[in-house]
């Protein structure tokens, strides 16, 4: 079974329950085991980007550096949360 790293974030796991639930029963069904970060924090999409830029990407970059640190196996994951922020950047 293929491991990926999973970040379910706050909103995920306390405003939208169904979709997290899903996500993970639907990766069992297709072999994939999603390892939730340890000690991930808030990535401050709701709030902090509109108050503190910096602080918002500093973040980010800390929930990036558990994934790099924790999962071996993580590197897709971290390859699109990657190209996620870079686009978020963007826009």
């Amino acid at each position: 079974m293929k491991q990926y790293a999973y970040f379910p974030g706050c909103s995920l796991e306390k405003l939208a329950l169904s979709y997290h639930t899903s996500s993970i029963e639907s990766s069992k069904t297709l072999g994939v085991e999603l390892k939730e970060l340890d000690d991930w924090n808030c990535c401050g999409a709701t709030t902090y980007f509109h108050v503190d830029q910096l602080l918002a990407n500093t973040l980010v970059a800390r929930n990036l550096a558990i994934a790099e640190k924790s999962f071996s196996l993580a590197e897709k994951s971290l390859e699109f949360a990657h190209q996620s922020v870079d686009l978020a950047q963007k826009q």
